[in-house]
């Protein structure tokens, strides 16, 4: 049989391995529950969050007075570089202009001349379309003129 000592008193030493074990499992719980909640709350937007077009006539014919209908696809490159921008505009701008979206690759194109091709964004006021802006440049630049109020079209 051991015998053992019987006054045997503990060191610091001992308790660091558990006390480091601890703190790295609080540390993962942290994190995992800030990645949930930031995941939670972090609002991504996508084109199908918002209203879409499919033909030439439903462009002129919405309920709005004044709306924008931009006009992209999924694999236009200028499309990808500012689709964030236009779906925070769309999402809240101070004019608070509709924005319709148009995917030129599921209707097959389009029979309205003036667009060149993706990115393109057509500016309607009372059912008739006044402004035709192409080019992933002057799109954005658009937003901010209406933001600022300056927009000829938009008030």
């Amino acid at each position: 049989m051991t015998n053992l000592k019987k006054k045997y008193k503990r060191t610091s030493g001992d308790r660091f391995l558990t006390y480091a074990l601890m703190g790295f499992a609080i540390a993962f719980f942290v994190i995992l529950v800030s990645l949930v909640l930031y995941n939670t709350f972090n609002k991504t937007l996508d084109y199908n969050d918002f209203d879409m077009l499919s033909s030439q006539g439903a462009v002129v014919t919405r309920p709005e007075d004044q709306y924008l209908v931009y006009y992209y696809t999924e694999t236009c490159t200028y499309c990808q570089e500012i689709k964030t921008q236009v779906l925070e505009f769309a999402d809240s701008n101070n004019a608070n202009v509709k924005v319709y979206f148009w995917d030129a690759s599921e209707i097959g194109g389009t029979t309205i001349s003036a667009i060149q091709g993706t990115p393109a964004m057509l500016t309607i006021v009372n059912g008739v379309i006044v402004d035709i802006i192409n080019g992933y440049v002057s799109i954005p630049a658009t937003f901010d003129e209406i933001n600022a109020g300056t927009y000829a079209y938009i008030k």
